[in-house]
C-alpha cells in the first residue's frame, strides 16, 4: 500500500533531541506495528547538530518512514509547517518526540479515522501532561487520557474552559484533515478553510 492510499500520517518535527526521538521512534514502531497498512511516519530533522542525523540513517522501521533533513533550521513553527506540507495521507498528527503514546488505543484511532464523514476536519484528544525526565503526571485531564471524539463547537469550548487553553489546543492533540490544515496555513487554494492555531505546550 502506497503513501496516498493510507489514513493517517504521524509526523514528528525534532531538532537536537536525539535521545528523546530514538524512544519516540522505537515506541511508535511497537504501538503501530499491526497497523503498518493505515499509517505513515513521517520525521523532519530541523538541521540538528547532535546525533539526530546520524540516528535517523541507521534506524529500520516497521512501518513507511519518510526521514527529511532541513538544509537549515526553519525555525519551530516552520518545522511543524513542514510536516503538514509533506503529508499525503488524509489526516495528519503532529506529535512532539517527546510525547509518550503509551495509553492509545490504536484500534480505536483506526476505527475513528476510518468511520469519519468528510465533514470531520479535526479529532481532538484529551490527555494528560507528563514530565518526560521525571515520568510523572504534572497536569491530569479532566477527561479520559486518550478519549478520542470528534468534537461539536460547544464541546471544544467547554474543554478549553475546564482544562485550559494550553491543554485544548496543545497540538499533539489535534489530529487534523490535511487538506483543510494545508489552506489554512496558506499551502493549497480550496475553499472552506478551518482555522487550526498551531500551539506548541
Amino acid at each position: 500500500m502506497n503513501a496516498l492510499e493510507k489514513k493517517l500520517t504521524i509526523a514528528i518535527p525534532t531538532y537536537n533531541r536525539a535521545v528523546f526521538l530514538k524512544k519516540q521512534l522505537n515506541s511508535i514502531n511497537k504501538i503501530f506495528a499491526s497497523y503498518t497498512n493505515e499509517i505513515n511516519l513521517l520525521v523532519i530533522d530541523n538541521a540538528s547538530t547532535d546525533d539526530t542525523n546520524n540516528f535517523l540513517q541507521e534506524f529500520t522501521s516497521t512501518i513507511l518512514l519518510q526521514k527529511i533533513r532541513n538544509e537549515s533550521n526553519l525555525g519551530m513553527i516552520g518545522n511543524i509547517q513542514k510536516c503538514f506540507e509533506l503529508s499525503k495521507t488524509d489526516f495528519t498528527w503532529v506529535i512532539g518526540d517527546d510525547d509518550k503514546l503509551d495509553c492509545l488505543d490504536v484500534q480505536g484511532l483506526i476505527n475513528e479515522l476510518n468511520s469519519v464523514d468528510i465533514s470531520t476536519n479535526l479529532l481532538h484528544f484529551d490527555c494528560n501532561q507528563i514530565d518526560a525526565i521525571n515520568n510523572r503526571i504534572i497536569k491530569e485531564s479532566v477527561y479520559n487520557v486518550y478519549d478520542n471524539i470528534q468534537i461539536t463547537n460547544s464541546e471544544f469550548c467547554n474543554k478549553i474552559k475546564n482544562c485550559g487553553f494550553s491543554i485544548a489546543m496543545w497540538i499533539s492533540g489535534n489530529i487534523v484533515r490535511t487538506n483543510k490544515i494545508k489552506v489554512a496555513i496558506g499551502i493549497s487554494h480550496e475553499e472552506d478553510v478551518i482555522a487550526i492555531p498551531l500551539f506548541w505546550y
